[in-house]
Parts: C-alpha cells; structure tokens; sequence
C-alpha cells in the first residue's frame, strides 16, 4: 500500500542492501529491497509497493512487473 512519501527500511546487520530508503528512523540508510543469507541458500525481501502494482495496466506498473520478475529468477 502506497501511503505518500512513508517508506519502511531495515537496518540489519550482514544483509545485502540492493535498495535503500533514507527515511527510516532513526534518519539512517535503511534496506527496502535486501538479501540475508540463510544456511546454503538466500532470502530476498522487499518492502517496495510491488504486489498492489502486478495486475495494474498503468504503464508505471510496468516497473513493478519487471522488478518482480527479476527477484524470482535473479543470482544476486
């Protein structure tokens, strides 16, 4: 859910961060699109507006297909 200029990052320690947002309190760099390792494999989250945009015909939807598609078949 979009709600104005509000994002939610993740500070965590030994996470990859591929997408960051700065409005995380308190005021650091924060993961909004990250991997952490776990056992042989990885996890990769988002707190990006990915899902709500899937089946949108806007053309800016078209970003979050994308996106989408490239965290399920991505090496990062």
């Amino acid at each position: 859910m979009h709600e104005g200029d509000k994002k939610l990052g993740f500070y965590l320690e030994g996470d990859e961060m591929i997408v960051g947002s700065y409005r995380t309190p308190p005021l650091c760099l924060g993961s909004t699109l990250g991997i952490i390792p776990y056992g042989k494999g990885r996890i990769i989250y988002s707190t990006l507006d990915v899902v709500d945009n899937l089946l949108s015909q806007e053309p800016a939807a078209e970003v979050a297909r994308k996106l989408f598609c490239n965290m399920l078949i991505s090496n990062w």
